[in-house]
């Protein structure tokens, strides 16, 4: 069973993805602007070796919703490479329950998706 946090991570991912992949046009709302998207992209191919550049990324973002995504997606795509305590940081970078989430999850090996291990 999945706990909360992947599930509402997933949820997250999967909307900037759609937001990523269809363009609006005509009667679609804009869900995000090029800018932002160009920056969520730029954050989320950083390497393992470039973590404080994420982080000076992550202080651009005034969408919560938006550096929640980035921050799991990017801690997804590089667990196998980022010591916990880096991870941990990473959550600190987040609010409220999102926080607290996102640092049990890294920080608990039995809360992470065996996809990401």
């Amino acid at each position: 069973m999945r706990s909360l946090a992947f599930l509402t991570a997933c949820v997250l991912l999967a909307s900037v993805a759609v937001a990523v992949a269809v363009r609006p046009s005509g009667p679609w709302p804009v869900l995000f602007g090029d800018d932002e998207e160009r920056r969520v992209e730029a954050a989320l191919a950083r390497s393992s070796g470039e973590i404080p550049a994420l982080e000076a990324d992550l202080e651009t973002f005034s969408d919560p919703v938006l550096r929640e995504a980035v921050v799991l997606g990017w801690i997804a795509r590089h667990r196998a490479e980022v010591d916990t305590p880096a991870a941990v940081a990473l959550c600190e970078r987040l609010y409220g329950v999102a926080r607290d989430a996102c640092a049990r999850r890294v920080s608990s090996p039995h809360l992470l998706d065996p996809e990401f291990q």
